[in-house]
């Protein structure tokens, strides 16, 4: 049919082990469960993409339960992960590859259609005056995380915020939310990289 066509799938440690050995790597920064990578290459005849994140698909048991036969407790951000990957394939190509077309299958992508629809919208980020930024060590479009925060937020800093304070901005048009209310300790994340968002804009409505 001339159609290019590529297969993600999730690097499962069958899927890993069948894998070319020259298949192309491509960094993706952290998912949730650690470091992550895309692997492509051609299996079988057919293009496939396989998300590298042994974090989150490197274990035991069958795909989706774990040896003792109960759902993996991190279904949810195994999927998310995948599905968030698929949404930057298709928004911004990966080795100079870009489909036209996304086809979903199956709940585990489902989310893809949010994340794509989401991309509209500005990445969650994290606001501080740009004095506090620079005594954190940190500067527009870097990483920040802390203990009590679940993942890193991108940089982005106005001078109307607070000294000693911080908001989260998830990209809508309504004022950043404070943090919790007792003090929240915010160190640099070296390992951050932002998937995407103009490092200009905090809010967009």
């Amino acid at each position: 049919l001339g159609v290019e066509m590529r297969v993600l799938i999730p690097g499962y440690p069958a899927v890993m082990a069948a894998l070319p050995e020259d298949a192309e790597a491509h960094a993706l920064g952290r998912l949730p469960g650690g470091p992550a990578r895309l692997r492509s290459g051609y299996a079988a005849g057919i293009g496939v993409m396989v998300l590298d994140a042994p974090g989150l698909f490197e274990r035991p048991g069958n795909l989706y339960l774990d040896p003792d036969g109960r759902d993996w407790t991190d279904n949810h951000l195994r999927y998310g992960a995948l599905c968030r990957v698929a949404a930057r394939i298709a928004i911004e190509g990966v080795g100079g590859w870009q489909p036209e077309v996304v086809h979903l299958h199956d709940w585990q992508a489902g989310l893809s259609a949010a994340y794509l629809e989401l991309e509209r919208r500005p990445a969650p980020c994290l606001v501080l005056h740009p004095e506090d930024a620079a005594a954190v060590g940190v500067e527009v479009g870097s990483g920040i995380t802390s203990p009590r925060l679940a993942s890193s937020f991108a940089v982005r800093t106005h001078e109307r915020m607070t000294r000693g304070s911080a908001a989260v901005v998830v990209g809508y048009a309504e004022a950043p939310g404070p943090l919790p209310a007792d003090p929240v300790s915010l160190i640099p994340d070296p390992g951050f990289v932002e998937i995407a968002g103009d490092p200009n804009v905090i809010a967009r409505g």
